[in-house]
């Protein structure tokens, strides 16, 4: 017989994948933006770094915290390197980022 305590932790369980789907969902979705820009519209990616390093400290500390994997997107793409570097490292970082948000399967 399963008491209430027993059933807390697959409760927990629960919420966590909930909340990991939905953080794979909104990194999905960031990430696909960021890869139009950067296929359509490379400029706005430039803008978009000019208009966060525009932002009070703590504007960009928040964003680095909230957004960590698409700020180094970010300072990839205005790296110096070659533009082929520049987006494998990107796709890279993206393809890891949702991976590690991505819900995992559980054990029972």
């Amino acid at each position: 017989m399963r008491t209430a305590e027993t059933l807390r932790p697959a409760t927990n369980r629960q919420t966590s994948t909930s909340v990991g789907a939905g953080g794979t969902g909104l990194f999905t979705l960031l990430w696909l933006v960021f890869l139009a820009a950067l296929v359509f519209d490379p400029e706005r990616l430039d803008a978009v770094w000019l208009w966060f390093r525009e932002l009070p400290v703590i504007g960009q500390v928040v964003g680095w915290l909230l957004f960590l994997p698409l700020v180094v997107g970010l300072v990839i793409w205005q790296a110096p390197w070659a533009l082929w570097i520049r987006v494998t490292l990107i796709v890279l970082v993206a393809l890891l980022n949702v991976i590690v948000f991505s819900p995992k399967p559980s054990n029972e």
